[in-house]
């Protein structure tokens, strides 16, 4: 266990730094990401907001990352957003490569190695295993619950045999006199 969270971790790391990069590189130089992938000497204002809403994106996920660095068995729904988002580029390279578009070859496919790699590593080592305290400490909560309901109902059904028991006994009480009536009037 101990080994698979410190590998689990190491590539938390190495993800959070290059989601880090690539946040950066898209918030403060889209001009580099669009000569990067094409030859594009000016850049317009679209594509500026374009570039810092997946600058803005990343950085999210780079803080998401972290977190996850951080504490890895109690961020694991965090852990699968990251997989998600790595497997939804890995998807998008792909179906830009079965296009056929003009991208080199030299820039798609590391990415889609490294998303690829990211995934079946974050996927290997995902923290699934929950701590024994974690498992005591939540049947105990478990237990306490069931016992508060199980006093809760023996009480109901306390108090519902009492009122019973009560109206019965009115009724008795009520009877007795009405048959004490009728025997006076009868006599």
């Amino acid at each position: 266990m101990k080994q698979s969270i410190g590998t689990l971790r190491f590539v938390l790391a190495l993800v959070f730094l290059v989601t880090l990069l690539a946040a950066y590189i898209f918030l403060s130089a889209p001009q580099f990401v669009l000569n990067f992938y094409e030859d594009v000497t000016q850049i317009d204002t679209a594509h500026v907001h374009l570039s810092m809403i997946t600058g803005a994106f990343l950085l999210v996920f780079a803080i998401g990352t972290l977190l996850a660095f951080l504490k890895p068995t109690k961020h694991a729904g965090t852990i699968t957003l990251i997989i998600l988002m790595h497997f939804a580029m890995f998807i998008i390279d792909v179906l830009i490569m079965a296009r056929g578009t003009d991208l080199q070859l030299r820039y798609i496919v590391p990415e889609i190695i490294y998303m690829l790699a990211v995934c079946t590593l974050l996927i290997r080592y995902y923290p699934s295993g929950l701590k024994a305290e974690d498992v005591a400490e939540t049947a105990d909560v478990l237990v306490d619950a069931f016992q508060g309901r199980l006093k809760e109902r023996e009480k109901e059904e306390e108090n519902s045999k009492n009122q019973q028991e009560k109206e019965r006994k009115q009724m008795e009480k009520q009877l007795r006199k009405e048959l004490k009536n009728e025997q006076n009037n009868q006599d």
